[in-house]
């Protein structure tokens, strides 16, 4: 099955939803703003895309450039960041197993499930 956290407001978001509902799979929802992310599951998306704490941040965000964007933050301090303001975090984030992406641009997404399809 298929999780993704989204922003019911994002347009990457209603994207992505509309992949997974066209190519009729099985997904759970996590609104990830009303349902606040763990250390452990933003640890465990990390490791899943094979990415650096730091790749979650949408930089181009004005709080990241008003507050932060200077700062050198370590992987914990970057964690701690995303649960207390997690409208910084890159999204949406799609996860089947031990496998993600983040649906940007959302064709992404078309092929990540593409490669589960034929299991």
């Amino acid at each position: 099955m298929f999780i993704i956290y989204y922003d019911p407001g994002c347009l990457y978001s209603i994207a992505c939803l509309a992949v997974l509902k066209s190519r009729k799979v099985s997904f759970k929802k996590i609104e990830y703003l009303k349902e606040p992310l763990t250390i452990e599951i933003l640890k465990g998306l990390v490791k899943k895309l094979k990415i650096n704490p730091i790749d979650l941040i949408r930089k181009d965000q004005s709080d990241w450039k008003d507050h932060y964007g200077t700062l050198d933050l370590t992987d914990e301090e970057v964690y701690h960041l995303l649960m207390r303001n997690a409208g910084l975090m890159m999204r949406p984030i799609i996860v089947n197993g031990n496998k993600a992406v983040i649906g940007r641009p959302p064709k992404v997404l078309v092929g990540f499930v593409s490669e589960f399809e034929n299991l």
